[in-house]
């Protein structure tokens, strides 16, 4: 092979000399593989002398299928105008792989009545080859003549219009939009896809308008797509965009799973995260008031918070844009039916709106049966009164609950106080002794890491000098522990 190839390039190094050469292997030799180094190496020439190419054209009604394919795809890279009648001949050629070089190679030539052919091989193929439909659509873009194929964009094939679609996203015309309307859900996908992964922004409102047409009982949103829309509509902000993605919780028309990415989307939406929820490319976003989420969600939130799969999140977005009013949020916290997570974010929201008798539903929050509206209560009276915070800590921390020591150690992290120190260093001391539950002892590293003086750090430094070097048993802490909650 690499003897045949380095004498294909010597002889189209010499150029005009060397063509009837390589033109005669080309034509007559007997070997296929002579024949096929012949019509590259005349290509390769008539990249710089055109009047080389003339060699190849008689080839193109080669008897050798081959033959054929590789000469299309000589004239198409040399751009050899007078190509054009012989590859769209080849565009209905018996062979697969002639038909799609040929295509590929008669968009190179830039004749735009070059359209019609290929549209119809878009047809005839009907999407049941993907390499013939790439080498369709390929040869559509290569023509550079967007507007012209839009001539199409009704067609009745919907394989037709999802090529079109590919070949505008490429493009990035904004004309891809009109297919976000199209009867096909492929199409439909296709287009919506296109503008938000290669940012075409002059169409980025109408994939956002998408989540307005929520007519229950058409077809469901395919999950990539409706991750689309919601994101689209994150990205734009302003009212309608809110109300959209709010209205995409209760709709038909999108996925639980969507659903719960539309909450989380109103979650942040008032600090965006710089980086995309779709693909992750860092886009980032100025920070948005609340008002246009809160009006948003302020007739939905009852039945998102009836709603078994959206409630927690709900909740949180209650506590949030502070959707209920007092009376109702007592109410809440004191159900023992609800979810225990949305009864810790009732009281989030009676503290954020101070609600007179706060401060005795925190402690009845503190002393609750439920770990999740304890620790709660315990993080809220660390806000209110870090001296009784720290003291009913050291009582959690004497509970026989592994969940409730490791909560307790997380709240004590963020509550800057001598007493915290003091009972620290109680529990550093205990640590020192062995006499702290292997589950709970990363959790009290932490915290001392975090808040501790530089006493209780260089003591803890010290235990895990004396530990093993070796790469397990050096740290035993690690191996157990955990929380399901915290992942």
């Amino acid at each position: 092979m690499r003897v045949r190839q380095r004498a294909q390039f010597a002889l189209a190094d010499k150029g005009g000399e060397a063509v009837t050469l390589l033109a005669e292997a080309a034509h007559e030799s007997p070997n296929l593989l002579a024949r096929l180094h012949g019509i590259w190496g005349v290509g390769q020439v008539a990249r710089r002398e055109t009047s080389a190419a003339t060699h190849l054209l008689p080839l193109l009604a080669d008897p050798e299928e081959e033959v054929r394919a590789q000469a299309a795809r000589a004239l198409g890279e040399s751009h050899t105008a007078s190509a054009y009648k012989g590859l769209e001949k080849l565009l209905a050629d018996e062979s697969l792989h002639v038909q799609s070089l040929a295509a590929i190679s008669i968009g190179k030539l830039k004749n735009p009545d070059a359209i019609e052919p290929l549209v119809a091989l878009l047809e005839r193929n009907n999407n049941q080859d993907p390499w013939l439909r790439h080498s369709a659509i390929m040869g559509l873009y290569r023509l550079d003549a967007p507007e012209a194929v839009l001539k199409y964009a009704k067609h009745p094939s919907a394989a037709v219009r999802q090529g079109l679609v590919v070949v505008l996203r490429r493009h990035q015309h904004p004309a891809i939009a009109q297919f976000l309307l199209d009867k096909d859900p492929v199409v439909v996908a296709e287009a919506g896809i296109g503008i938000y992964d290669h940012r075409i922004d002059a169409a980025m409102p109408a994939l956002a308008a998408l989540a307005e047409n929520l007519v229950e009982g058409k077809a469901m949103f395919g999950d990539p797509l409706a991750r689309r829309i919601l994101s689209a509509n994150f990205m734009l902000g302003g009212v309608e965009a809110a109300r959209n993605i709010a209205q995409a919780t209760i709709s038909s028309r999108f996925s639980d799973l969507m659903k719960v990415e539309a909450l989380e989307i109103l979650l942040d939406w008032t600090a965006p995260n710089g980086r995309e929820r779709v693909n992750g490319f860092w886009r980032p976003l100025s920070e948005r008031p609340s008002d246009a989420p809160r009006a948003a969600l302020l007739p939905l939130i009852k039945p998102l918070i009836a709603n078994g799969v959206t409630s927690e999140l709900a909740a949180r977005l209650a506590t949030k844009y502070v959707l209920f009013d007092g009376p109702i949020l007592v109410k809440r916290f004191d159900d023992p039916t609800l979810a225990p997570a949305e009864r810790a974010e009732a009281l989030k929201s009676l503290v954020t709106l101070d609600h007179p008798g706060v401060k005795t539903l925190v402690q009845k929050a503190i002393a609750d049966t439920n770990v999740i509206v304890r620790i709660e209560g315990l993080r809220q009276l660390a806000q209110r009164s870090p001296v009784a915070a720290v003291k009913t800590a050291a009582d959690f921390l004497e509970s026989q609950k592994i969940e409730d020591q490791q909560a307790t150690l997380a709240v004590l992290s963020t509550i800057k106080a001598k007493s915290t120190e003091a009972l620290l260093a109680t529990w550093t001391g205990r640590l020192l002794k062995g006499d702290v539950d292997p589950q709970i002892e990363l959790d009290l590293m932490n915290t001392v890491e975090t808040i501790g003086s530089v006493t209780l750090k260089g003591q803890l430094r010290t235990y895990r000098e004396k530990l093993s070097s070796d790469s397990v048993a050096g740290f035993p802490y690690l191996l157990q522990g955990g929380g399901r909650r915290a992942g």
